[in-house]
């Protein structure tokens, strides 16, 4: 408990956005040729930049992934392991002893679920699997749905025109 008490615990991935947004940066200055002599400190770049510098560069390049990065709440750490603890009950986005994460670009935790209204996903057998016996068709699976029923609808998926139809009966 002293050792608590004796100052702040600090954590470097708080705040701050992953190095390689740094990247992002550069490559958008250097197209808008905007690389001026305030962004260009050879030190900048070779630390993780806390979100307020990305942001103020975001500002003037106007790029959404560099402004969702600098605005987003989210602590970068590698995932090194994921072990199942079980099931619990979660009631908001974190749960004890453990932390969420971003697994392809998906925020693996429960608040969207948890505020939603509807929950709708998608799945098609075949993307994971080309010899599927259902290829062609694809999932609506309406999971959750406050003031209503939930279920699936099979569709057949036109991906060459970027498109879900009704299955012929």
């Amino acid at each position: 408990m002293l050792r608590q008490l004796k100052g702040p615990v600090r954590n470097p991935n708080l705040d701050s956005a992953p190095k390689k947004v740094w990247a992002q940066v550069r490559n958008r200055l250097s197209a808008k040729q905007m690389m001026d002599i305030q962004l260009h400190e050879p030190t900048m770049w070779k630390h993780s930049p806390s979100r307020s510098r990305p942001h103020r560069a975001e500002a003037r390049i106007e790029d959404r992934a560099i402004h969702e990065l600098a605005r987003g709440d989210a602590y970068w750490d590698t995932v090194v392991e994921i072990t199942s603890i079980g099931d619990q009950h979660v009631f908001d986005g974190t749960v004890s002893g453990t932390h969420n994460f971003v697994a392809n670009g998906i925020s693996l935790h429960n608040s969207l679920e948890q505020d939603a209204d509807v929950v709708i996903l998608l799945h098609r057998p075949d993307a994971f699997d080309r010899d599927d016996p259902r290829g062609g068709e694809a999932d609506f699976i309406l999971a959750k749905h406050r003031n209503g029923p939930t279920k699936t609808v099979t569709v057949a998926h036109q991906l060459h025109l970027s498109r879900f139809a009704n299955m012929a009966r």
